[in-house]
């Protein structure tokens, strides 16, 4: 009789993720444009990690439309203020920086479809100026500025190509483009273009975004949302597009949603995400979005909007930013801050990252009233954590939570753990007051032993507890960071 030795190889497999960090303050710089009322409306980024702001500033019987630029750590280093009363920035003020740092400028009037485009210099001196006969809305490309037209019937909508000196160069329809705020994205050798349209006449408004080629006008796809109220879009560096819009839910409430959906180069959805500004439906609650932002190196999306029912100060009416993740479209974190009139962070109209993957948000204050508006940038940080799992397909007999080693410990330390079953097994490490500070793994195991690396980096010295728990066991022991 022959006998077998059976030899079980143990595969190591390592693993490297990221638990995501809630965002924390940074700094906050309040800012005025020089008026009783103060509106900042948009924010951008040049090439050297300044911040360009554009919005409006209100005195009686007096409207002028404001540009600023500011350093990366706020402050404010220029202002510039359009020389004429009746050009004005509700809703048409747009800004675009091209690739040699000129900074475009667009300021539409109040009661006509047309405006001034203007381009600046880093120091914010005017180079050249134009005026449109139709509302522009502007990114860039390459050296270029693109502006997207908004026309009447949106028949003869088009994106126009201008050089930085202000020569016009080539043109290309844009189909069906009719109300709302456009957001125009240039990357590659392509344009993606998101608005409204009306469907059916002007009975109902749908979203939509639309991907062209650049070189020769053609629409290679177009994806739409039916009953969106307002839409923004923003692309990442490989050609994937995350469109947010606030949309009707259709029922005798009037109720507002938010959606965002990432959409992969070719047009197809990856993912779609639905929520509510207050986690669950509540009557006539409208959520209003103000924008999106994407960081590839982070991956994270951000959506910024406003959640409101009834008047701006009775407390129903917050801000509302939610981070999610670019890979599954999960939400990571939410910030709210409620309206009041003594209220420092009101309503958010812009945001970017910078180069470091920090978030920057632009917005408006009340100081004692509407009357008072004064803005604001405010930097927020994230400090993930970077988990290695590494897993050993050999079956234990018994569930088994180690000690960490080395501990203490300064700044990482491994914790292993021993799985005999398929179960779902989650590490969560606590503080001695029982915060959660890291989630290190929450998800389906197969039996088998596995170490997860912790780093302490951006955590204080002290004690902490981390807590194995499966279907059937929990575990808790304690681990000492020494900094």
């Amino acid at each position: 009789m022959k006998r077998y030795t059976i030899v079980f190889a143990t595969l190591a497999v390592l693993y490297s993720t990221s638990v995501f960090a809630q965002p924390e303050p940074v700094w906050m710089q309040t800012f005025t444009f020089g008026g009783q009322t103060d509106i900042p409306l948009g924010l951008t980024t040049d090439g050297y990690g300044n911040f360009i702001a554009n919005g409006h500033k209100e005195v009686i019987g007096e409207i002028k439309a404001a540009l600023a630029k500011f350093s990366q750590d706020g402050e404010m280093l220029w202002i510039t203020l359009d020389s004429s009363d009746v050009w004005t920035s509700s809703g048409f003020n747009h800004v675009a920086i091209t690739n040699v740092n000129r900074i475009a400028w667009y300021t539409g009037k109040w009661f006509d479809s047309g405006g001034l485009l203007t381009t600046y210099n880093t120091d914010g001196a005017p180079l050249w100026q134009q005026e449109s006969e139709n509302l522009l809305y502007l990114t860039d490309y390459n050296d270029m500025i693109v502006a997207v037209t908004l026309s009447d019937g949106g028949d003869s909508s088009q994106a126009l190509f201008i050089d930085s000196e202000g020569i016009f160069q080539r043109s290309f329809p844009i189909a069906d483009l009719t109300t709302g705020i456009v957001t125009p994205n240039a990357h590659g050798n392509h344009l993606w273009v998101s608005a409204l349209f009306y469907r059916q006449g002007v009975v109902n408004v749908d979203g939509f975004i639309a991907k062209y080629n650049i070189t020769t006008g053609e629409l290679l796809w177009r994806w739409e949302l039916e009953d969106a109220v307002k839409v923004f879009s923003t692309v990442d560096g490989i050609g994937n597009s995350y469109f947010t819009a606030s949309q009707a839910t259709n029922d005798t409430n009037g109720f507002l949603r938010y959606i965002l959906v990432k959409l992969d180069p070719n047009g197809n959805v990856l993912w779609q995400n639905e929520w509510f500004g207050r986690d669950t439906y509540e009557t006539n609650y409208e959520n209003y979005v103000n924008g999106v932002v994407v960081s590839d190196t982070h991956k994270r999306v951000v959506v910024y909007g406003v959640t409101q029912k009834g008047d701006i100060h009775d407390g129903s009416r917050s801000n509302y930013v939610v981070g999610f993740d670019t890979n599954t479209g999960d939400s990571l974190w939410v910030m709210r801050w409620e309206y009041s009139s003594t209220a420092i962070i009101n309503q958010i109209n812009g945001g970017v990252f910078d180069s470091s993957g920090s978030l920057i948000l632009l917005g408006n204050t009340y100081t004692g009233g509407d009357v008072s508006n004064k803005g604001y940038l405010q930097k927020w940080s994230f400090t993930d954590t970077t988990v290695n799992t590494v897993e050993n397909r050999a079956v234990p007999i018994n569930f088994t939570l180690h000690q960490n080693y080395p501990n203490p410990f300064n700044p990482s330390t491994t914790i292993a753990f021993e799985l005999s079953e398929r179960t779902l097994a989650t590490l969560i490490v606590y503080n001695v007051l029982g915060r959660q500070v890291a989630e290190l793994v929450n998800e389906m195991k197969m039996s088998g032993r596995y170490e997860v690396v912790f780093s302490g980096q951006s955590l204080s010295s002290g004690t902490y507890l981390y807590r194995l728990t499966t279907n059937n066991t929990t575990e808790t022991k304690k681990m000492v960071l020494l900094k």
